[in-house]
């Protein structure tokens, strides 16, 4: 199966997610997307309830 195909007919999810400090999150992202054949996204952030 192509791997266009499996994208659109499955949930193939986010993949692997880092956690780390906020003044990070940049560099770690930058160094990611130089670094290897991944996109790399922010996607959120944690916050003390």
């Amino acid at each position: 199966v192509p791997e266009a195909d499996m994208r659109q007919t499955f949930n193939l999810g986010i993949g692997l997610v880092f956690v780390v400090p906020p003044n990070a999150a940049d560099e770690i992202r930058q160094f990611l997307q130089q670094n290897s054949n991944w996109p790399a996204y922010r996607i959120g952030t944690v916050e003390s309830t």
